[in-house]
């Protein structure tokens, strides 16, 4: 009997059968203070805030607001 194939439960599965990824982790614990990601070809960024708040600031030309402030938990994801 052939083995039957299960419909993908989201587009990102499919997405990922094709384009594979791998993560590091960098960091984690408290960031205080100033601290720069600089960007990387082919990297990417997720930043995690689980709880108190941050500013997000980004060089000018950057095509984004020049500072965010970032009061609730929230994923921010910089490709």
């Amino acid at each position: 009997m052939p083995k039957q194939t299960l419909p993908a439960l989201d587009r990102l599965s499919s997405l990922l059968e094709h384009f594979p990824v791998t993560a590091n982790l960098y960091f984690s614990g408290a960031l205080c203070g100033l601290t720069q990601f600089d960007a990387q070809v082919g990297r990417g960024f997720f930043h995690v805030l689980r709880k108190g708040e941050m500013r997000l600031t980004h060089h000018a030309g950057a095509g984004v607001s020049r500072s965010i402030d970032i009061t609730e938990p929230s994923l921010i994801f910089y490709p």
